[in-house]
């Protein structure tokens, strides 16, 4: 298990923290899936963990070297 697999799991696991960051920051740990396909240009595989109150879905992108930046999705969509 990776660090951000830890710290997910305790975020889902413990309603009082999930809530808080629901409430105050528009981070839903229970609305991760964003409705169309995602890809990364680079071709890393994303993984939805979270979304916010406007339709947005915020993504973990697999690197080879074991980082795991953060990819932000709007629900908006090209213009």
């Amino acid at each position: 298990m990776t660090s951000s697999d830890h710290l997910l799991a305790l975020i889902r696991d413990t309603p009082g923290i999930a809530d808080l960051l629901h409430s105050s920051f528009e981070f839903g740990i229970f609305r991760n899936d964003h409705g169309e396909a995602v890809r990364a240009a680079s071709g890393a595989a994303l993984e939805a963990i979270a979304g916010d109150w406007a339709g947005g879905t915020l993504f973990l992108c697999h690197d080879e070297d074991g980082r795991r930046p953060v990819v932000f999705a709007s629900s908006g969509g090209t213009q």
